[in-house]
């Protein structure tokens, strides 16, 4: 079963690089942390990290338009990339080893300014989670994550100031460790007035 475990006893460390010029803004971020589990007789630790790199590039003078992108890679960082779509760790109850998991994820997305008070948002994404060799055939994470990826496209209008109305189509498929997938289909519609 997963668990969220708060045996660590270091604070999680971050470190961010940002540039922002005339013709966008890029960026890398570092993550290093501590994973240890101590339950009874089991108690291990491993250290945990990331890297991620992301940008935005305006693709027109006044800045409506532009490509957004993103990518990401660690292992034992799980919690910080797609909202725990993986275990950050694995523990092996025969061993008392906490085995990292590795993540990789990547994102892009164009937004196009149509006219004025239209724009439109092309988006893509990307997950894939690699557990240790000596775990991965375990049955304990058949029904966990393995890969997902998804791609939406949606239009927004802003009839008035502050008011925001929009139509997004999204479709997601999903692989779990033991080969099981589902895929996902959604029409969503949105209103929103910001004040």
């Amino acid at each position: 079963a997963l668990t969220e475990n708060g045996d660590d006893h270091l604070p999680d460390a971050t470190a961010r690089l940002a540039y922002s010029g005339k013709v966008g803004e890029l960026s890398i971020a570092g993550l290093a942390r501590q994973l240890r589990v101590q339950n009874g007789a089991l108690s291990d630790t491993r250290f945990g990290w990331g890297l991620s790199a992301a940008g935005k590039l305006y693709l027109s003078a006044d800045r409506v338009s532009d490509l957004r992108f993103m990518a990401t890679y660690g292992n034992g960082a799980s919690r910080y990339i797609g909202v725990n779509f993986a275990p950050d760790a694995v523990l092996d109850p025969a061993t008392g080893t906490l085995h990292g998991v590795a993540t990789f994820a990547a994102m892009a997305a164009l937004r196009l300014g149509l006219a004025p008070g239209l724009r439109a948002n092309l988006m893509g994404s990307y997950q894939h989670v690699r557990y240790a060799d000596a775990i991965a055939a375990a049955a304990s994470i058949a029904a966990y994550n393995r890969e997902a990826w998804s791609l939406a496209g949606n239009l927004f209008w802003s009839p008035v100031r502050n008011v925001d109305l929009g139509l997004e189509l999204r479709h997601g498929q999903r692989t779990l460790v033991s080969g099981d997938h589902g895929k996902l289909d959604r029409v969503e519609f949105a209103a929103k007035y910001g004040f």
